[in-house]
């Protein structure tokens, strides 16, 4: 068993296999910097466009409830009128605190005020919570009513923790990075999955290709089990070269912006908002990302097995790949990610893999 072990280590060691994690690496290294960094260096520039965009909006409806006070001025309907009246004071002060955020952004960089208007902005919203729902569309919660609420919450728990609330919430630091990394729909997550496909999409079909499969049926060894030690063998490679590129995206942030362990995070369950630290949410996605690895793993080998060649299996994995990505895009980001697939994953892997030792059983070539 030893020998066949290392026979299966040696035959994933290949120059290919050597060449794809190089430029795995070398993609991780081009993502952080053209990506991340690009996007924390732009952060600025894009919240002047959303304010800018955000004034545009705050004179309409500003506008829009000022027309209706005046005409419900002296009706007898005073409760339209204070309805009305209430959320045109409730524009009045955005508009205000969206001025002074232009202000800070633009000509004099301040946190600490960027950070008190921001609070403030978001308190002057609990006298209209009420009508959350009713006037979310008009963008006056800067989103929706939750993601409203999330910031709140958020505000609450720094405040009790007493750690200052970062201005910019894209700072590639080494946690926010792999929090990216294993969350399921990221630059980062997306280099895992083709990394790991490029590692393992010939596994079964060079044997084929060839013409070395007799090996499968006078080897001492049962079929069944050949198939699993291979799976094995691939699944702790593809740990340790995931785990390497992850550890050269975390020196990397770390380097130049800190590890930024401080950060909290609103994550949404059912329905219910919960503030956690970045670290507690990177544990779990790191236990959904060694699920994912061995998933993804049992599939590109049970694909690799069945269609025999490797041009074949390339391009059955890239629709795979694609297909997940598709999916894995469409996510809010509000929840856990990739963790929320824990349940479905483990069975699927199971299934692949039960599938792989029957084929092997039962081919004949």
């Amino acid at each position: 068993m030893k020998a066949f072990l290392q026979n299966e280590i040696q035959l994933f060691f290949s120059r290919k296999n050597y060449l794809v994690w190089i430029v795995g690496a070398l993609a991780v290294v081009f993502a952080y910097r053209f990506y991340y960094v690009t996007q924390y260096e732009n952060y600025a520039q894009t919240v002047l466009e959303e304010l800018e965009e955000n004034a545009k909006d705050i004179t309409i409806w500003e506008s829009e409830y000022q027309r209706q006070c005046m005409e419900l001025w002296g009706d007898n309907s005073a409760e339209k009128f204070a309805h009305a009246s209430l959320l045109l004071n409730a524009w009045k002060q955005y508009e205000q605190t969206n001025i002074r955020l232009r202000y800070y952004w633009e000509q004099a960089w301040d946190e600490n005020g960027i950070r008190r208007t921001v609070l403030e902005e978001d308190e002057n919203l609990i006298a209209i919570e009420e009508l959350g729902e009713e006037v979310e569309y008009t963008g006056i919660f800067r989103g929706s009513v939750a993601d409203w609420r999330a910031r709140m919450l958020l505000h609450k728990a720094y405040q009790q923790s007493g750690t200052e609330e970062p201005v910019c919430p894209v700072v590639p630091q080494a946690a926010w990075l792999w929090k990216e990394a294993f969350s399921g729909n990221s630059v980062l997550f997306l280099i895992f999955t083709v990394l790991i496909i490029l590692l393992h999409f010939d596994a079964w079909a060079n044997e084929f290709e060839y013409a070395t499969c007799y090996r499968l049926y006078i080897l001492p060894i049962k079929k069944e089990w050949l198939y699993l030690e291979r799976f094995f063998v691939r699944v702790l490679v593809s740990v340790v070269c995931v785990g390497s590129a992850a550890g050269i995206l975390f020196l990397l942030g770390t380097a130049r912006y800190g590890t930024g362990g401080q950060m909290l995070l609103v994550i949404s369950e059912q329905g219910t908002q919960t503030v956690i630290s970045i670290w507690s949410l990177v544990r779990e996605e790191i236990l959904g990302m060694l699920l994912y690895i061995v998933f993804l793993t049992a599939a590109v080998l049970l694909i690799s097995f069945i269609v025999k060649t490797k041009m074949n299996a390339l391009m059955i994995c890239a629709a795979f790949c694609m297909t997940g990505i598709v999916q894995t895009t469409a996510s809010d980001g509000t929840g856990k990610g990739i963790v929320e697939w824990l349940p479905q994953l483990s069975a699927l892997t199971l299934l692949m893999l039960l599938a792989g030792c029957i084929l092997i059983r039962i081919r004949e070539d």
